[in-house]
């Protein structure tokens, strides 16, 4: 079943999430992935995984060391994940 994950990472820039991008690649299950800032200024990453289990690898695995190079061992402000089981999807169909 696919995951969302909606994260608020402890990033203050788009080029500190360009950095850990480079670093960690297309991570297995990866489906789609936005970076947003909101009105406040924070920064939001949406993520949709394939399932649970690979989104719970990635952060388990290879985020944390990742961030740790980018932005040192100390994180730089809070950090938050919700997480979402897609119960329902919809794509628009291909026109033509």
């Amino acid at each position: 079943m696919e995951w969302i994950g909606v994260a608020t990472p402890p990033l203050t820039t788009v080029e500190q999430f360009d950095a850990v991008i480079a670093r960690t690649g297309e991570p297995e299950g990866l489906e789609a992935r936005w970076c947003g800032r909101t009105e406040s200024g924070e920064l939001r990453i949406v993520t949709v995984w394939a399932s649970k289990e690979y989104a719970d690898r990635f952060f388990a695995e290879q985020l944390g060391p990742v961030l740790a190079q980018v932005i040192g061992p100390e994180p730089q402000g809070p950090s938050a994940m919700l997480g979402l089981e897609v119960l329902r999807s919809w794509t628009p169909a291909a026109v033509g």
